[in-house]
């Protein structure tokens, strides 16, 4: 619209050299690459977590520290709004699917005890609180994340020894792009503080990677 109303003004007053004016474009279209509104996401990553058992013993020999590092993926759910063009802030719904959550339990001598079962789906609560950077159609955030994950453990008989289901909080830095005026993706790490069992044994403390491909569906107030 603004390169039209210059360019008629140009015209008006001086027909001969309208087209040598130098006009400016919107800085947003109708197509604007914008990070307000609504959007859905599909992701995959790896989680890299430990769980302390090596003070535990049995039958006075002690155990490893359980690692549990695999694969998972993630659909997503969110939204938020830009402020000044800047200042992001948004939430959104998770469900990880974790497709390595069980896991030996051995001690120091090799031999395998019992199991760990993480559940395989996780479903999480995360805020962005983000800075944009127009000129590249991409964004910087912090991400503090709480989920619920349940535990338990089993003997090397199968018999269920302990469970426990507590809330854990993670928080990440990450980087999203927009590829298209509706498409982007990001890449975003996080660390997961763990959360202590009734014993004092820190259950899945450790770090995990998303790589997410998301479709802007809905802007406010278009």
């Amino acid at each position: 619209m603004k390169k039209l109303v210059l360019f008629s003004a140009a015209l008006m007053f001086n027909p001969l050299h309208a087209e040598d004016v130098v006009v400016a474009e919107d800085s947003c279209t109708e197509e604007c690459i914008d990070f307000t509104g609504l959007y859905g996401g599909l992701g995959i990553g790896g989680v890299f977590l430990k769980t302390n058992t090596s003070e535990i013993s049995i039958n006075n020999v002690k155990l490893k520290d359980v690692k549990t590092n695999g694969f998972m993926a993630t659909i997503a759910l969110g939204g938020g709004k830009a402020f000044k063009g800047k200042f992001y802030l948004g939430g959104e719904v998770l469900g990880d699917f974790l497709f390595s959550g069980k896991k030996d339990i051995e001690n120091v001598k090799n031999a395998k005890v019992g199991k760990q079962e993480t559940s395989s789906i996780i479903p999480t609560l995360a805020a962005r609180l983000g800075y944009v950077h127009a000129p590249w159609n991409m964004m910087v955030y912090l991400k503090p994340e709480i989920s619920f994950r349940s535990v338990k453990t089993k003997d090397s008989n199968g018999k269920e020894t302990f469970k426990t289901s507590k809330i854990a909080f993670s928080v990440g830095l990450g980087g999203e792009k927009f590829f298209t005026p509706k498409v982007s993706g990001r890449l975003e790490a996080l660390y997961n503080f763990g959360k202590k069992d009734d014993f004092g044994t820190k259950i899945n403390k450790g770090f995990a990677v998303r790589l997410m491909g998301t479709y802007h569906f809905y802007k406010f107030g278009a």
